[in-house]
């Protein structure tokens, strides 16, 4: 049985849920562990054939550190006047 510090890769979703309130596809996450984003990589451990990530690890790369971003590479929101 893995440490309690290991989120098994099929509860990711509903752990970012819990952290920040919102969730991604599998997909996403995916990407995040192979690709990374804005070249941070979500580290990840193998253990018996199933995927798990560090609760440590997933806070760290969650957090959103604007000052790293250049003012004119902020996303925008979404919604608002399309048309």
């Amino acid at each position: 049985m893995p440490p309690k510090n290991l989120i098994p890769f099929t509860s990711l979703d509903r752990e970012v849920k819990q952290l920040i309130g919102r969730s991604w596809s599998t997909m996403t996450y995916r990407r995040w562990i192979k690709d990374g984003v804005r070249g941070r990589v979500l580290p990840s451990r193998l253990v018996a054939g199933s995927r798990y990530i560090l609760d440590s690890d997933l806070a760290t790369f969650l957090q959103v550190d604007d000052a790293r971003v250049p003012k004119g590479k902020r996303r925008k929101a979404r919604g608002g006047n399309r048309g």
